[in-house]
């Protein structure tokens, strides 16, 4: 045991101590100095139009912006609505409660769902990962975001995987509220030939999507792929916070590459990861490790993950800790340690120093945490590589050749 258990409850209490406040935020915005709008709003305000009967509108950028003017906290910062109908279907119920009564709701729901679904993972990571990914799990709870119910539903699948269930896809289909986090991981699903947990998860995104037009209707659907349509034209323009996206692809933009030559080297960066994946498949790693490599790579694929959608790394790191605790030396072990921590802070750091110091600056900080997330790739790869070759026979006829 790392922590002690007062330790653990106290960072418990913390996490709750820190949604109530934000509560507050939204209860006594002028007491407490709201002064920008969190992801959290953007999920309300969107639930309230659905309860509206307005959704479609909401996919609109001008009437979504118009909307937001009147929430307390904002700036002139646009949030973009671009989640499908099947995360509207979610969030549904939340339209009816104030968004100061929907916040601590949805936040302690998904927080106590996250913890339970990393204890069932493996009990004995659990302690560690928390304390791996600590930052960035305070940075969610602070914006108010759904990345711990996406790591919850992906830590599920992988649950279920280990126990060989045949519903281990239902958890990775119900990810169809933001899909750009399990491409990677259905990819991984077919290549290591994981045909009932594909098919699974693919019945379970056409069960998810029919109930969302039949709830929501065709107009939901045709709103939303309008919407995305225009949220790419937004990103085209600029318009979001480079530095605090996650992909290789952000940090080619970052320093200076436009958008074909970045996409290019997102894509070539992902083509290596699928590469090193195909190559771990034919050393025979255990089934957890091929899981958490599964994860991993799930965080690299998309080209337009930001900062607050890798919770699903927790997952990974509780699957792959055993393995790469065992064959990593110090100096490896540290670097992972310091990358995790940067990858929670960097992007709010960046964002306090930038309207402290230039709070009118156009420029685009280089964005770190693509390249911080390859650096934990190659050392966890260069782990389970190790793991590999000790498990093989060597050649003096003993039956294991431990690695240290």
């Amino acid at each position: 045991m790392i922590l002690k258990p007062a330790t653990v409850f106290g960072l418990l209490v913390c996490a709750l101590l820190l949604i109530a406040y934000v509560a507050l935020e939204f209860a006594l915005p002028n007491v407490l100095d709201k002064t920008k709008l969190l992801d959290f709003d953007a999920f309300h305000l969107a639930s309230v139009m659905m309860a509206e009967g307005n959704l479609a509108a909401a996919y609109d950028i001008a009437t979504f912006t118009e909307r937001q003017a009147v929430l307390a906290g904002f700036n002139g910062t646009q949030l973009l609505w671009s989640y499908p109908p099947t995360f509207d279907l979610v969030i549904a119920p939340l339209g009816y409660l104030p968004a100061w009564l929907a916040y601590p709701i949805f936040m302690a729901g998904t927080l106590f769902l996250f913890i339970w679904t990393l204890r069932r993972l493996d009990p004995r990571t659990f302690q560690i990962t928390i304390i791996l990914f600590l930052p960035l799990i305070t940075l969610i709870i602070r914006g108010g975001q759904n990345s711990l119910l996406m790591a919850t539903l992906i830590g599920c699948t992988c649950v279920l995987a280990l126990r060989k269930s045949r519903y281990s896809g239902v958890p990775l289909g119900l990810m169809a509220i933001k899909p750009h986090l399990a491409i990677g991981f259905g990819i991984w699903s077919l290549i290591n030939r994981r045909w009932l947990l594909a098919i699974t998860s693919l019945a379970t995104v056409a069960v998810f999507c029919a109930l969302s037009f039949l709830f929501l209707g065709p107009q939901a659907w045709r709103a939303f792929f309008d919407g995305v349509s225009a949220t790419g034209d937004a990103f085209q323009n600029n318009q979001f916070t480079i530095f605090r996206m996650s992909s290789i692809y952000a940090f080619g933009l970052s320093i200076g590459l436009d958008h074909k030559a970045a996409l290019i080297l997102h894509g070539g960066l992902v083509l290596g990861a699928l590469a090193a994946l195909l190559r771990l498949m034919q050393i025979g790693l255990l089934h957890r490790d091929m899981l958490g490599v599964g994860v991993f790579f799930s965080a690299l694929v998309s080209p337009y993950n930001y900062d607050y959608d890798l919770a699903i790394l927790t997952i990974a790191a509780s699957l792959l800790y055993p393995t790469v605790a065992h064959h990593a030396n110090n100096f490896q072990k540290a670097l992972i340690t310091l990358a995790a921590w940067i990858i929670g802070f960097y992007g709010i750091a960046v964002t306090v120093i930038i309207d402290l110091v230039s709070p009118n600056s156009n420029g685009n900080p280089p964005a770190l945490i693509g390249p911080l997330l390859i650096l934990i790739g190659v050392v966890v790869l260069h782990s389970l590589w190790r793991s590999s070759a000790a498990s093989r026979p060597d050649t003096t006829g003993s039956t294991f050749a431990l690695s240290q």
